[in-house]
């Protein structure tokens, strides 16, 4: 019972700093014969002043006492280069923020969230940010967001912080992220949460980032940063050519398309889309269709909950081109205990979709995992789960002896 695992991205032998991903939690527990036993681990962050032959790495590691091993299915890498003609904005929260409690009990005892102060290592014209605020400041646009924030127990069982994304104090669409499940129990006292999304700005919008316990995202208690460790966030600014954003509440499951733990596999509907370059995208229901050959970085978030007293369900998140699945396109985070207030959970997803054909067909897909029982998205009036896609320029192989590959 619970094996759980995480991972970092290391730099020439050394943890890069807010690179942790730990929401691999296997409860590995059998109810009505069906066990949670699948999970995923995710990071996406800016590495900042790489020179000639520095070496990138990922390594896994254990992140609770149990000593069962764990098989990995698919891993994933997208390393690219941001040059200095890309507008970028990436920053940590650092130790300022050891010994804060990042999962006060907004709702149950009126305390403040807390946002997350920034130190940048790259602030490209455009954006306006001062180091320990926890405000940035954007000007009209089309931006992808990605943060990630280690969490590590202090007190209780079950903790499980909300991260917000905000836009002048208001959450942006499919902007909550709650996958940091932290069991306190056989060893498992870290977590992690994550957002990975494209955000609208209209005017000029500060966008500020925050964690608080929601009274059904799990137990009050203390967590924070673990010891030395920071988050991370990186925004860059996309514009809208070769952009695709949508949002999604129901499934192709015709006798209940709300409910997102169907036993069989079914496809997200993704309403009008709000960004859709058209010369890149046909959009018809649950289908997305490519117009031109290429490369094209996906990335999703969603928020679930458990709508029926199912103890650990887990929805299986999949990526589907053509109806055939995408090698390592799965988010498997939704574990949900139902119990001691663990009645919502998230998932998040960041992949580069390889050498895609004219006319292919892209899909994002749910099925159960563990227990069966419904779990959706309407529970939550200004929760969807979200969609982006972003068209990547060609990659000239020609001076590469061995392009990377998936394999």
């Amino acid at each position: 019972n619970r094996p759980s695992q995480g991972m970092e991205i290391y730099l020439n032998g050394e943890p890069v700093p807010g690179s942790i991903g730990q929401s691999g939690y296997l409860r590995n527990q059998p109810r009505n014969t069906l066990m949670h036993q699948e999970t995923s681990n995710h990071s996406h962050l800016l590495l900042k002043g790489l020179s000639a032959g520095d070496v990138i790495e990922v390594r896994a590691y254990k992140t609770a006492q149990e000593a069962a091993e764990t098989q990995i299915q698919t891993a994933s890498l997208f390393v690219e280069k941001a040059e200095a003609t890309r507008t970028v904005f990436s920053a940590l929260s650092d130790d300022s923020l050891d010994g804060v409690n990042l999962n006060p009990d907004f709702e149950g005892a009126g305390e403040d969230p807390v946002e997350l102060p920034w130190a940048s290592n790259r602030k490209d014209s455009g954006f306006t940010h001062s180091d320990g605020n926890a405000g940035v400041n954007l000007t009209s646009g089309i931006y992808l967001v990605y943060v990630n924030v280690p969490l590590q127990r202090i007190t209780s069982s079950r903790l499980s912080p909300s991260l917000e994304i905000l836009l002048d104090g208001q959450i942006v669409p499919g902007g909550q992220s709650r996958q940091g499940y932290n069991r306190n129990a056989g060893g498992h006292i870290e977590s992690s949460i994550h957002f990975a999304g494209i955000v609208e700005v209209n005017g000029n919008q500060t966008l500020t980032t925050q964690t608080l316990r929601y009274l059904n995202s799990g137990n009050a208690g203390e967590g924070t940063l673990p010891a030395g460790k920071k988050a991370s966030m990186l925004i860059e600014k996309i514009g809208e050519d070769g952009v695709f954003m949508a949002s999604a509440v129901e499934t192709t499951n015709d006798a209940n398309p709300e409910n997102w733990n169907s036993a069989n596999k079914e496809q997200a509907i993704w309403e009008n889309p709000s960004v859709n370059d058209s010369g890149t995208y046909n959009h018809s229901g649950e289908t997305i269709t490519v117009r031109a050959a290429g490369d094209y970085l996906l990335v999703y978030n969603d928020l679930m909950e458990a709508l029926e007293s199912s103890q650990r369900p887990n929805p299986r998140i999949t990526v589907e081109i053509n109806g055939e699945a995408y090698p390592g396109a799965e988010t498997k985070t939704h574990y949900i205990r139902s119990t001691g207030g663990h009645n919502t959970s998230s998932g998040t997803l960041a992949i580069l979709l390889e050498g895609l054909s004219a006319n292919d067909q892209i899909t994002v897909s749910t099925q159960q995992e563990a227990i069966n029982g419904s779990v959706g998205l309407e529970g939550f009036s200004d929760e969807v789960a979200i969609l982006g896609l972003i068209k990547k320029p060609a990659l000239d192989t020609s001076g590469i002896q061995s392009a990377p590959r998936i394999v």
